[in-house]
């Protein structure tokens, strides 16, 4: 196996992360027609299929989140300066800690949670716009890329929290369920308070 060096390495990661680095799940936020179905959960209530598609969306939003936090705190790639690093370093610890909560709950479960775009037009809008998010990210300098990302994730934190708080009347006979999502809902609501705190500090609320 050839071995490549800590530069190769790097841009390596740089065409695998091109795709993810986007706004961590914020432009998720197409409409979905199909109509509703359920499935059966062992070991608890019956799953509808808005709820399945919702959480995936969540599980996809933590993955995006970990992967953005990487790029963006990784030298050779964007290297963010303090405090933007100190903050993208705790969203990819919280982000993969619920990552890991939601998985656990969908084996027990038996829950697939495989995201999909729809094959419609707010789903081609979302991947478009997802690819257009990815390039801005790319190509920003430093600067500019903790300016837009801290604006793109205060965005992805409030449409999560409003999502978090539509779904949690549907967890009500899942306990398991109900944790992660007040845990998930905990934790977007402090990172939400914290990229504010920044984004005024800093001045790029104006």
């Amino acid at each position: 196996m050839r071995i490549l060096s800590k530069q190769n390495r790097c841009a390596l990661l740089l065409v695998t992360l091109a795709p993810l680095v986007t706004m961590g799940g914020c432009s998720e936020m197409s409409h979905r027609p199909e109509p509703a179905t359920t499935q059966r959960a062992p070991g608890g209530a019956a799953i509808s299929k808005d709820l399945r598609d919702t959480l995936a969306m969540m599980l996809r939003a933590s993955d995006q989140k970990t992967q953005l936090a990487f790029y963006a705190t990784t030298p050779l790639l964007k290297n963010v300066d303090e405090p933007f690093k100190g903050f993208f370093s705790r969203m990819s610890n919280v982000q993969g800690d619920l990552e890991k909560q939601l998985k656990a709950w969908a084996k027990l479960r038996r829950v697939d949670l495989s995201f999909k775009f729809t094959d419609d037009i707010a789903g081609r809008a979302q991947k478009i716009m997802e690819d257009r998010q990815g390039a801005t990210a790319r190509s920003d300098d430093k600067a500019a890329f903790e300016r837009d990302e801290l604006f793109n994730m205060y965005m992805d934190y409030e449409w999560q929290i409003s999502l978090i708080t539509a779904a949690l009347p549907e967890a009500a006979s899942d306990p398991e369920l109900k944790v992660y999502l007040q845990n998930s809902l905990s934790a977007h609501e402090s990172g939400s308070r914290e990229i504010r705190g920044l984004l005024q500090k800093y001045h790029f609320d104006k």
